[in-house]
């Protein structure tokens, strides 16, 4: 059974791509070409919030990514989110993610609440 790590990172910079820069090293995958996919989560695959991730390979490698991702050019404050769901009888989940420029309390409500409006009712924050 393959396995899914959701890795994470935060950080500020003197722009938005420094600071995105910044970020992927703090989740250990600053090293690799992100790849972006949609949401769906296969049948028979687990998810697993590990943090930083472990060593994924040489530099330069692919690295297939559901992100969510915000940025802001100068200060202020911004949130990202991402659950996701899985069916309790092993079948396929989803992830929702959702950012904005606004406190963490209402990304987390709006990633709850996508969720909730889904077909799956195993839910992860």
């Amino acid at each position: 059974m393959s396995t899914i790590r959701v890795v994470w990172g935060s950080a500020s910079a003197p722009t938005a791509m420094a600071s995105y820069d910044a970020a992927l090293a703090e989740a250990g995958v600053e090293n690799y070409n992100l790849v972006s996919v949609s949401s769906v989560i296969p049948a028979g695959v687990d998810v697993e919030a590990v943090g930083t991730a472990p060593d994924l390979g040489p530099a330069g490698e692919r690295l297939t990514v559901v992100e969510a991702r915000a940025t802001a050019a100068g200060p202020g404050r911004v949130s990202a989110a991402l659950a996701w769901a899985q069916s309790v009888d092993d079948g396929p989940g989803l992830f929702y993610e959702t950012a904005g420029e606004t406190d963490r309390d209402d990304v987390e409500r709006r990633v709850r609440e996508g969720l909730a409006a889904g077909p799956v009712s195993y839910t992860h924050l």
